[in-house]
C-alpha cells in the first residue's frame, strides 16, 4: 500500500513538472508575438498580440500600440518615429495657407483614415482608433510612442472632421484641414496636451530636436491658459500659424 501511494505521488509530481516546463513564460510570449508582427500579414496584426491580453508591462503595451499601426497599415509605432523629424521642417509646410507650425504638416501624415469617410460611421471607427492608440500607447513608457499617439488623434480628429464637410468621394484640401483645426473641440485637445506632455515631455532632458519642438509647442499651450479648453484654444491656433500673435 504504501509502495503503491509512494509511486502515485511520484507520478503525479512528474506530471507536475511535465506541465510546469510546457507552460510558456512572460518572455516566450512576448517573443512570439513580436515574431508574429514582424511575419503575418498586417490584418493579423491584432491576432498577433491577442496572445498577451493577460500581460500588463509596458513590453506588452508596446507590441500593442505598434499592432495598431500596423493594423491600420503604417508599419510599426516605432518606424513613424522618424516621422517626427518632419516636426524640423520650417513653417509653412503641408500645403497650409500661411504660417502654421510644422506640426501641420506631421498631422497630415499622421492620422487614421481608413475605409469609406464618407461614412459617418467610418469616420468614428477612425476616431476611436485614435483613441484607443493614445490609451495604449500611454502605457508603454516609451515618449516617442505617445507622442506619434498623440500627434494621430489630433490629425485623425482634423481630417475626419474635414470629411464630414464635404461630399463622399472628395479628399479634403490642406485649407479645409485648417478649417477643420480650427474647429476641433479645444477642451479635448487641451486635455491631450495635458496629458502628453507629462506622459511624454515633462523632465525630459535626452529627446530628439523634434520630439523636443513639439513638446516645447505642448508646453506653451499649458503656460497660455489655466483650463483645457484654454490649452486646447492656444495649440490649434498656433498649429494654423505659429505666428499670430492673437492666439490665445
Amino acid at each position: 500500500m504504501l509502495k503503491l501511494t509512494a509511486l502515485k505521488t511520484a507520478a503525479l509530481l512528474i506530471l507536475s513538472f511535465t506541465m510546469m516546463s510546457c507552460q510558456k513564460n512572460d518572455t516566450d510570449l512576448l517573443q512570439e508575438a513580436q515574431s508574429c508582427l514582424n511575419t503575418s500579414p498586417s490584418n493579423e496584426a491584432r491576432q498577433c498580440v491577442s496572445k498577451i491580453s493577460s500581460l500588463n508591462t509596458p513590453a506588452a503595451y508596446k507590441l500593442r500600440c505598434a499592432a495598431i499601426y500596423i493594423y491600420e497599415g503604417f508599419g510599426s509605432a516605432s518606424s513613424l518615429i522618424n516621422g517626427l523629424n518632419d516636426m524640423n521642417n520650417p513653417p509653412g509646410g503641408g500645403g497650409c495657407s500661411g504660417n502654421c507650425s510644422p506640426t501641420f504638416g506631421v498631422i497630415s501624415n499622421f492620422n487614421f483614415h481608413s475605409g469609406d469617410n464618407g461614412d459617418t460611421a467610418n469616420q468614428a471607427r477612425n476616431i476611436a482608433t485614435a483613441n484607443e492608440a493614445v490609451a495604449t500607447c500611454a502605457l508603454t513608457e516609451s515618449k516617442a510612442y505617445i507622442q506619434v499617439s498623440s500627434l494621430f488623434k489630433i490629425g485623425t480628429l482634423a481630417k475626419m472632421s474635414a470629411y464630414s464637410l464635404l461630399t463622399p468621394g472628395q479628399e479634403p484640401t490642406p485649407a479645409q484641414i485648417e478649417t477643420a483645426i480650427a474647429n476641433l473641440d479645444p477642451a479635448e485637445i487641451g486635455e491631450l496636451v495635458s496629458s502628453t506632455y507629462s506622459l511624454a515631455c515633462a523632465n525630459n532632458s535626452n529627446s530628439s530636436d523634434a520630439a523636443q519642438k513639439y513638446c516645447d509647442e505642448l508646453s506653451k499651450s499649458i503656460d497660455a491658459g489655466q483650463s483645457y479648453t484654454d490649452i486646447g484654444s492656444y495649440l490649434l491656433c498656433k498649429i494654423n500659424d505659429e505666428n499670430n500673435p492673437l492666439c490665445q
